[in-house]
């Protein structure tokens, strides 16, 4: 477990460090047109790691393609991709993108609820894009141990108040009442904007 969990610095991804599997991760891609990665990430500088790791898939010797994402700022290595999409409009303004094109968890089809037990609940992050940490809250979705739990959350909650993007996303698969909130980086206000006002959820600039 130490092993896997130690650090190293590739030389190919400006310093940051990788976790060994990433490192190491050089599959046979003699049959491979091209990679795509990132689908609802964040691209550019803010979130190191993910940036790391696309500057390691860029060493693997094919065309790499950026599924729809967010950019927080202007991404240095944004001429090596063979394409890149945003998800927002927000985000055009970083590449000179002139399209958005929609998240790809908007793609899911909408699922059997089981009734809510819970009657409203505030959801709230606790990392770099929090505004409201501070802010007595119901739970922290990013806190979830599996994909069943971060699911579960939102499904037993009837009226959902969200500062997570995709927590949001999750209450509408339930058929949920969804209220998002801003987070520190432009994205939610802008995927509101762009998509999730036209499919219902609400906005407030404050729990």
């Amino acid at each position: 477990m130490a092993g896997i969990q130690q650090q190293i610095e590739s030389p190919k991804t400006d310093g940051i460090c990788l976790t060994p599997q990433v490192a190491g991760f050089r599959p046979d891609l003699s049959g491979v047109d091209c990679i795509v990665v990132a689908g609802g990430g964040s691209m550019g500088t803010f979130y190191k790691n993910s940036a790391a790791i696309r500057a390691h898939i860029l060493t693997l010797g094919k065309p790499v393609i950026v599924l729809p994402s967010t950019f927080t700022d202007a991404d240095p290595r944004i001429s090596e991709f063979a394409a890149v999409y945003a998800r927002e409009r927000g985000s055009l303004r970083f590449f000179g993108g002139t399209e958005a094109i929609p998240d790809l968890a908007l793609a899911v089809t909408p699922m059997n609820a089981k009734p809510p037990t819970r009657e409203r609940g505030l959801f709230l992050r606790h990392d770099s894009e929090a505004l409201f940490r501070e802010v007595p809250a119901t739970g922290d979705p990013h806190w979830c141990g599996s994909l069943d739990e971060y699911l579960g959350m939102a499904q037993r909650t009837k009226e959902i108040t969200t500062d997570c993007l995709h927590f949001a996303i999750a209450g509408l698969y339930f058929g949920r009442e969804v209220t998002l909130l801003p987070g520190s980086i432009h994205k939610n206000r802008s995927m509101w904007e762009a998509w999730l006002r036209d499919l219902g959820v609400k906005w407030k600039d404050s729990p």
